[in-house]
């Protein structure tokens, strides 16, 4: 209560003063509740570039950067801004088979068969391997033991491996080297 000879205006600001505060409070908090979700997002982007090799995400992306013929930074912001899984997929479909139509040349049927080849090696954890498909084939009578070992893509979008005397498929025997035991 406001004391005599108080003013009626300090009264009426002193009362106000503590539900001032509870608002600032909930302002606050609102405003961290909207930098969460950057906050994270830009925490995940630098956790990608601390450790590139042992990053299966950093994999992911340098694989799909060098497939599509896009930088590194592009792939890595789609992943960052898309809204979820399907979104994070369509993108790497997108890009993946622009790729192949720009530097393999495929129609649109052996650029979504390579596509769909590419990500089921990425799915399987296989980003280094998937990355090396980035040759289209050579006539047969060019391939000799020279070649053996060469990974190639076939004008249907086939990922095909040279073995010195016949191609390997996704699932033969030889397809992928041996991971080697540390």
């Amino acid at each position: 209560m406001a004391q005599p000879g108080g003013s009626l205006t300090r009264a009426i600001g002193a009362a106000a003063e503590q539900p001032l505060e509870g608002l600032t409070r909930i302002a606050e908090t609102k405003r961290q509740g909207k930098r969460k979700p950057a906050e994270t997002a830009i925490g995940v982007a630098l956790d990608i570039y601390k450790d590139k090799q042992n990053n299966p995400t950093a994999q992911k992306i340098k694989t799909i950067a060098k497939l599509s013929n896009r930088s590194e930074e592009e792939v890595a912001n789609t992943f960052l801004t898309s809204t979820g899984e399907e979104q994070i997929k369509a993108s790497q479909v997108k890009f993946i088979s622009e790729g192949a139509v720009k530097k393999l040349g495929l129609n649109e049927g052996g650029s979504l068969n390579y596509t769909s080849q590419i990500l089921r090696l990425i799915n399987m954890g296989e980003n280094s391997l998937a990355g090396k498909f980035t040759e289209t084939l050579p006539d047969r009578e060019d391939l000799g033991a020279e070649q053996k070992g060469n990974y190639y893509v076939d004008t249907n979008g086939d990922l095909v491996r040279w073995d010195g005397s016949k191609f390997l498929y996704i699932g033969d025997t030889g397809f992928a080297d041996k991971k080697k035991k540390k």
